[in-house]
């Protein structure tokens, strides 16, 4: 199930009103704006597993990394969807082959990580990944999100629009 509602998605995950929240990344160890950067310093871990796997594996455009946030069995998806931070000759940095990849990599994760019998549903907050700064294709991103999640019975996505 996808839905679309209004709110503070991080606030809304440190309320305990999703078992996980994932967000778009670059394969350059940056998180220096956006909702990134949000996370970056309200849950420092998520950056801190982000820059550990920069320094020893690196990042790849595709990969979903996902960080445990706390004794509550909360995670954090540090989703690789762009490599560079910024437009290169007027082409956007966000790669929808990766998001794609990442979100797929991320259903597969959660559905092994959340145990069936305690979690009949796994509710997913995200926000719309790529279609801020980012610079990638609303209509298309819309299409990827819905092809991923629209057959899995236990994810319940909310696309979270900002309102503060």
């Amino acid at each position: 199930m996808i839905k679309v509602v209004e709110g503070n998605l991080l606030n809304m995950f440190e309320a305990g009103e999703f078992e996980a929240i994932a967000h778009g990344c670059n394969c350059i160890g940056v998180m220096g704006a956006g909702i990134a950067y949000q996370i970056k310093h309200r849950f420092p871990v998520a950056f801190y597993e982000y820059m550990k796997r920069y320094g020893s594996s690196g990042l790849n455009l595709g990969d979903s990394q996902m960080v445990i946030y706390n004794e509550n069995k909360q995670v954090i998806f540090n989703l690789m969807t762009q490599y560079f931070t910024h437009h290169n000759n007027g082409i956007p940095p966000f790669d929808i082959i990766a998001y794609q990849t990442a979100l797929e990599t991320m259903v597969s994760q959660l559905n092994l990580y959340f145990d069936e019998d305690k979690y009949k549903v796994i509710r997913v907050g995200i926000p719309r990944i790529g279609s801020g700064l980012a610079g990638g294709d609303v209509i298309g991103i819309e299409e990827v999100t819905r092809l991923v999640f629209e057959n899995d019975e236990r994810i319940e996505l909310s696309i979270v629009d900002y309102k503060g």
